[in-house]
């Protein structure tokens, strides 16, 4: 007769009645992520190390890459589907334990859903707040891409070499990240139950719905990854032209870092925007989410200052060491020393004698002293015996 083991009331697992009790111990220590996937069994700590110090938006992005980046290691043969899904749901159930404020998830749903944008914008005037929460999400979940753009310029390479590997890391990122997120929302836009287990996992096992998940997550990723690239590329560009003439036109210092930051808000916008724009264009034909392309315009804004500051750490100025060689290439700009013009230059007094020379000078007159006595004594020594 079979063995049948109840897996903490959630389910029932069968075993032979041959199998010992250290086999059928060993058989769940190696397959409790598989069992817990499709019995739905809930993880007894959801929460990560970090979580007691993250504002609930930053972690809800934060959780919003986890998954992304578990589907991403799927992709990549680095995991298999139940390894993935067994983070997937905890980063799920986390989520749940810190969700958005419900007024402001109502009024994020009425912004995406709106057919147009006079309509996605009407339905953000109701409710301006919930701007914080979203810029906080995206923030989170692009932490890590920022981290990935950072690295470049200061490990490994300054000057143009170090932006243009920051915007590709950028990108890259960026596009993986969506490509994640895409993957998950497209099963569940072909009706699989993402918050189920069993069907998660045989939906991550299909190969046709997984091709088709990927080939549209594809679409949306690639338009999102370069426009992002593009965004932290031309980062630090504005600011750079409102630094070098600010003063001159805004007429103060605090004018031209409002100035500089306001551009560097709409131009990541922009960007951002575009991006969402071209990645609806390429996924579905046709511009299916005014008030999407409206929030990405939103959320990644304030990013741009920080792009902005990575980008421009190659303009910094540091003083000059004395014992650098400068045959190595710090990353700084060249600068010429300039030359003052004689005139302009001050006149010094005629330099007088230093010690040695005036000690030298003494000694000589010394030496000249003591061969003029000696001839003097010579002479009269010679005179006397005459």
């Amino acid at each position: 007769m079979a063995q049948i083991i109840s897996y903490g009331g959630y389910g029932d697992l069968e075993f032979s009645d041959k199998a010992s009790d250290a086999q059928i111990k060993d058989y769940i220590d190696r397959n409790y992520k598989a069992i817990e996937n499709r019995f739905n069994v809930p993880h007894s700590d959801p929460a990560g190390l970090i979580s007691p110090i993250l504002p609930d938006d930053l972690e809800r992005g934060v959780l919003n890459f986890k998954k992304a980046f578990n589907v991403v290691q799927l992709n990549m043969g680095l995991n298999t589907p139940d390894e993935a899904l067994y983070d997937i749901r905890r980063y799920d159930e986390r989520a749940k334990q810190i969700p958005m404020d419900e007024n402001d998830r109502t009024t994020l749903m009425n912004i995406v859903d709106a057919p147009t944008l006079g309509g996605a914008v009407s339905a953000l005037v109701d409710n301006p707040g919930v701007i914080f929460p979203v810029l906080g999400e995206s923030i989170g979940q692009y932490l890590p891409t920022i981290a990935l753009g950072a690295a470049p310029p200061l490990l490994l390479a300054r000057g143009l070499a170090g932006s243009l590997l920051a915007a590709g890391g950028t990108g890259l990122g960026s596009g993986l990240t969506e490509y994640g997120g895409t993957v998950i929302d497209a099963l569940a836009e072909a009706g699989v139950d993402t918050d189920d287990g069993y069907e998660m996992i045989q939906a991550l096992s299909d190969p046709v719905k997984m091709k088709e998940a990927k080939g549209y997550a594809l679409d949306r990723g690639l338009p999102i990854g370069v426009f992002d690239a593009a965004s932290f590329g031309m980062a630090g560009i504005l600011t750079r032209a409102i630094r070098d003439s600010g003063r001159k036109i805004l007429g103060s210092q605090l004018a031209t870092t409002l100035g500089a930051s306001g551009a560097e808000i709409a131009q990541a916008g922009s960007l951002g925007a575009m991006g969402e724009y071209v990645a609806q264009m390429s996924a579905d034909g046709q511009v299916t989410s005014p008030g999407s392309i409206l929030l990405e315009a939103a959320a990644e804004g304030p990013l741009g200052i920080v792009e902005a500051g990575i980008n421009l750490r190659n303009d910094y100025k540091v003083e000059t060491d004395p014992q650098a060689d400068p045959d190595i290439d710090d990353g700084q700009p060249i600068v010429q020393p300039k030359l003052l013009k004689t005139e302009a230059l001050p006149r010094l007094p005629a330099p007088g004698p230093t010690e040695l020379e005036i000690d030298k000078d003494l000694d000589r007159q010394t030496i000249r002293d003591l061969e003029q006595n000696l001839k003097q004594a010579k002479t009269k020594k010679a005179n006397r015996y005459r």
